[in-house]
């Protein structure tokens, strides 16, 4: 049955009984389950984001079950403290579809949402890593694929005009009358996977809530220090157009120069690549990269940035025209327009929106992506948009505090190649050297210890041992081969693969648990990421690669595509248990961090403001900014002891009055 809490006594000729929030307390008391929804206004400053809390209204907070639901009229309501316990009871079991959108208006009403079950999240750690089709984890999908039941969602596109009305009430209650049988089919669905993957749905359902916190809190950018590097950017950008027109006059390229009455001038417009390519090639530039949409060998030309970084050395050109192009998408894409998009007007705080499981486990940042704000400049230092994120007053600070070498540590303790366990353990460079000391007999004659200060150069390839360490370090544990690496090297396949095999000989424990990753995942078509949780991830082309593998004539194409996914599978099978298990330890870093504020009553006083990978990034108190950075750590390296059972984590705070990591 519906009920409608409301105030409005006009609503009298609603066919619903009207009642108050003592009933839905009285109701709710004794149950283990409550399913839970809001509909809210559209986001009312810019149309392409979700609804926030700070500018768009909730219009109505739904609660029920499959027996009763009640549809709560936020706008007569506007005290709803009297239900915060319903949802602070860690006993009862809050059902959400997609809990980071409601969430965030909890986190406004100051409500601590304890216990949750999101389903759309729930179906995403079912199918991890397949490719699912359109609404297929939406709550309509699911009700019709698990239930039978087909939902008109048409409605929802007319709550902002219709109002409260009896088809927008019951179109609400219906969104929580469902979700506890879908729920259900779930976890019949979990208990017949291959491993119990429970403990890492409870982790996802439990971070789903300081994730939207995070988004809730929020971040500052100071739109004076933005604009700052903005104009610098300009400038910048303007010095090297005529850097390269100047580069072309001197070096007497005439075809591509204009003589007139003014003096000579360079005809090539730099944003038409259909220009600039004639150029390239005229320097020996080698323009043709794969053509993705043609498939098969198909080339074409093209400005490609990946391809072209690889050839700096063939021209002093080339690195001019890198920048430019790099720093013209920086100015594009992180200018006044960014500001105006993604600035709230009320809080004045950028709120990233969030999707919490990818393939890898990890988050992905959007509207706008605050994992793609670069880090340094060319010259290694903090980046200047970087320094353009602030606190919003002088009172605070940032905490940034990240896991070092937290994928080479998760190897290590995989592997427990002893080589590989001395440098994580006793090492005292960095990763990229250390590979490169493990191939210097190969290309020196003689082992070496290479760092930064001891890389001397290979003559045979024309560049510095840790550079080529670097390259294969970079790309090695995530599948690399000698087809690939000898694009980057310049040499032969041959040369790449004696390369990488001597690499391989070094730490044989490494290679031969990699071979065990590679023929599980070609056996059952799926990995699973970590020790702890059984999280599984799906390589979403298995079934054509079975059926490839099993065809016994297979012609010239069928050959091609049998050997692409099976590279494929192998790549998937070594990055994605690394990667999954570094995400799954950040989160619960996370975890932990927001665990400690709320243990110390400091929500107001500490904040999660961004997480990027491995890096957790905290607005604070400058008073307890230094207790506040070893409690960061401590919580990360605790987090690192749920994971690695072999390997300690190590994670340094840095405090700063910008983001300075």
């Amino acid at each position: 049955m519906i009920y409608y809490v409301s105030k409005q006594l006009e609503a009298v000729e609603l066919e619903f009984p009207i009642v108050t929030l003592d009933k839905v307390i009285e109701y709710f008391k004794d149950k283990q389950i409550i399913e839970v929804d809001t509909e809210t206004e559209y986001c009312k400053w810019n149309g392409e984001r979700l609804p926030d809390p700070y500018t768009s209204k909730a219009l109505s907070l739904q609660l029920g079950d499959t027996e009763n639901q009640f549809v709560i009229d936020l706008s007569t309501i506007l005290d709803i403290s009297s239900i915060k316990s319903l949802f602070e009871d860690s006993s009862k079991i809050k059902i959400f579809c997609n809990a980071f959108f409601d969430l965030r208006y909890f986190h406004h009403w100051k409500i601590k949402v304890k216990n949750i079950w999101d389903i759309f999240l729930v179906e995403s750690c079912i199918h991890k890593g397949k490719n699912l089709p359109k609404g297929y984890r939406s709550l309509k999908g699911m009700s019709e694929r698990y239930l039978g039941i087909d939902r008109d969602k048409t409605i929802r596109g007319q709550i902002h005009w219709r109002g409260l009305d009896s088809k927008v009430i019951t179109y609400a209650a219906e969104d929580v009358a469902f979700m506890s049988l879908i729920r259900e089919k779930q976890l019949e669905v979990i208990n017949n996977l291959p491993v119990n993957i429970i403990k890492y749905v409870d982790l996802e359902n439990r971070y789903v809530y300081d994730l939207s916190l995070m988004s809730y809190n929020g971040i500052y950018v100071s739109p004076e220090k933005w604009m700052q590097v903005n104009i610098a950017n300009k400038a910048k950008l303007i010095q090297l157009r005529e850097d390269m027109q100047n580069w072309i006059i001197e070096n007497n390229l005439n075809k591509f120069i204009d003589f007139t009455l003014f003096g000579k001038e360079v005809s090539i417009n730099w944003n038409s690549a259909k220009q600039v390519i004639p150029l390239l090639k005229e320097l020996g530039v080698d323009v043709l990269v794969r053509d993705k949409d043609k498939g098969g060998n198909a080339m074409k030309e093209s400005v490609d940035m990946k391809h072209l970084k690889k050839q700096t050395k063939i021209s002093s050109f080339l690195p001019i025209y890198i920048e430019y192009k790099e720093l013209e998408k920086e100015i594009s894409t992180y200018g006044e327009t960014f500001l105006k998009e993604n600035i709230n007007p009320v809080s004045r705080r950028i709120h990233s929106e969030f999707f919490q499981i990818l393939e890898t486990s990890r988050i992905s940042s959007n509207n706008p992506n605050l994992q793609n704000i670069k880090s340094t400049d060319r010259e290694g230092n903090t980046h200047g948009l970087r320094k353009a994120f602030i606190p919003q007053s002088s009172d605070k600070c940032l905490i940034d505090c990240d896991f070092s070498q937290q994928e080479p540590r998760v190897t290590a303790d995989f592997c427990q190649d002893p080589v590989l366990l001395d440098f994580v353990l006793h090492g005292d460079a960095d990763s990229h050297s250390f590979v490169a000391s493990l191939i210097s007999e190969k290309l020196l004659g003689t082992p070496i210890k290479c760092n930064k200060e001891n890389n001397p150069m290979v003559e045979s390839y024309g560049r510095k041992l840790r550079d080529i360490g670097k390259m294969i370090n970079l790309g090695l544990d995530y599948g690399k081969t000698a087809f690939t690496l000898k694009d980057d090297l310049k040499c032969t396949v041959e040369a790449a693969q004696e390369l990488l095999d001597f690499l391989k000989s070094r730490t044989p424990m490494k290679e031969e648990y990699f071979k065990k990753c590679r023929a599980f995942t070609k056996h059952h078509g799926y990995i699973i990421s970590d020790n702890t949780l059984n999280c599984i991830t799906y390589f979403d082309n298995f079934e054509r690669y079975l059926e490839l593998k099993n065809k016994v004539n297979k012609n010239k194409e069928e050959r091609s595509e049998f050997y692409k996914i099976e590279g494929a599978i192998e790549r998937f099978s070594q990055n994605n248990r690394i990667q999954n298990t570094g995400a799954i330890m950040s989160k619960t870093a996370h975890i932990l961090i927001n665990n400690a504020i709320e243990e110390r009553g400091w929500e107001d006083r500490v904040k999660v403001v961004n997480m990027v990978h491995d890096e957790c990034l905290v607005e604070s108190d400058i008073t307890i900014a230094e207790e506040f950075s070893k409690i960061m750590s401590e919580c990360m390296v605790k987090a690192g002891t749920f994971y690695c059972h072999t390997i300690p984590m190590r994670a340094d705070p840095c405090i700063a009055d910008y983001w300075k990591h």
